[in-house]
């Protein structure tokens, strides 16, 4: 039964690849899930150190030049819309 040991031998490798793809799917989504958090913490940071900056309790230049860029841009924004 030459046939069906083709098929077995076939649909035994395509089970392996879908098995596979399932995985690589998985990791896949485990690590886009832990880019968000990153993407969060970052964005929780950026707010703490806005935040110092508005209170005048940044003390780091490099900091303060982003922060003031950031004002000019809402500034900017405010005409606009004004």
């Amino acid at each position: 039964m030459p046939i069906l040991d083709d098929i077995s031998k076939g649909l035994k490798k395509g089970a392996e690849k879908a098995s596979d793809a399932i995985k690589i799917l998985e990791i896949q989504q485990a690590i886009n899930k832990i880019e968000g958090t990153i993407k969060d913490k970052k964005l929780a940071v950026g707010n703490i150190v806005f935040g110092l900056h508005k209170d005048k309790k940044l003390n780091i230049p490099e900091l303060e030049t982003i922060c003031g860029e950031i004002d000019s841009l809402v500034t900017q924004m405010e005409e606009k819309i004004n």
